[in-house]
């Protein structure tokens, strides 16, 4: 599975945010835009708890259905970091391997709380 084209820190790590695509995104959203990161951010949380949930279970299915989704919805709006886990999640998920998974979801919630709160900080203004 190709990564995605993703912003990288001088280290190497995936930066959370592709801050070019969210300004496209504010300037083609306008007054909208806000109510998409509502939409985005009330669905990326179910879907972490979603895979949270298919891990501790042993789904690979499930987990592999939400992160495929997650990795959509946060490609979609420039959440490129939390997009590379949920795409390593969802690999996972295929192989019915759950060896890491854990790990990957706590990352996951983690960068999906500073996504949460820079997304938040920008539909308010």
């Amino acid at each position: 599975m190709p990564e995605f084209a993703v912003n990288r820190t001088p280290d190497g790590v995936v930066a959370d945010l592709d801050e070019s695509a969210l300004d496209t995104l504010r300037d083609i959203m306008a007054e909208e835009f806000p109510a998409l990161v509502r939409a985005y951010l009330d669905e990326a949380s179910r879907l972490i708890e979603s895979m949270a949930l298919a891990a501790a279970c042993r789904d690979a299915d499930r987990m592999r259905r939400a992160a495929h989704s997650l990795k959509s919805a946060s490609a979609n709006i420039g959440a490129l970091g939390l997009a590379e886990v949920a795409r390593q999640l969802e690999g996972q998920g295929r192989a019915g391997e759950f060896d890491g998974a854990d790990d990957r979801i706590d990352s996951a919630k983690s960068i999906f709380q500073r996504v949460k709160a820079r997304l938040a900080a920008l539909a308010a203004g």
